[in-house]
């Protein structure tokens, strides 16, 4: 992770099942803000605290949408439009499992031609079963 600007995330995320119950995280971590060919991007390790020790994850930002890209330990894509059902598969060392995305909510603040923060809410489901509603806030700070 070489290229472009040093940033500092705090990413809050919750997962909600069909009987309220809510499971949280919030965590802090270092990355990298650039652009290419129209595109916005974010890109940082996961670790320990996010489940996800091993993998690279990759947050692509466009005006209409925003894909999220995992490898290493796991591996996925996963695409938000807003109002549309996007489909997906998570590889896992446990299997591959089938994913379904329901974009409801996505939001882009901007500041001085920058990413400034990023919301997605969205219903996930796996292998048709139960749907779980997502929420995620990541709140950029720039470290030039």
């Amino acid at each position: 992770m070489n290229k472009g600007i040093p940033i500092k995330l705090h990413i809050t995320s919750s997962q909600s099942d069909n009987q309220g119950i809510i499971d949280g995280m919030e965590f802090y971590t270092e990355g990298k803000y650039y652009e290419k060919q129209g595109s916005r991007y974010i890109t940082y390790e996961e670790s320990e605290i996010s489940g996800l020790e091993g993998t690279t994850t990759i947050l692509k930002l466009e005006k209409e949408e925003a894909a999220l890209f995992r490898s290493g330990a796991i591996s996925s894509r996963m695409v938000f439009r807003m109002g549309c059902e996007t489909k997906s598969t998570y590889r896992t060392a446990y299997g591959v499992f089938d994913l379904f995305i329901l974009t409801q909510n996505f939001d882009i603040k901007i500041c001085n031609s920058r990413i400034n923060s990023v919301y997605l809410k969205y219903r996930l489901g796996m292998n048709s079963g139960e749907a779980f509603m997502n929420e995620m806030t990541i709140n950029v700070q720039y470290q030039e």
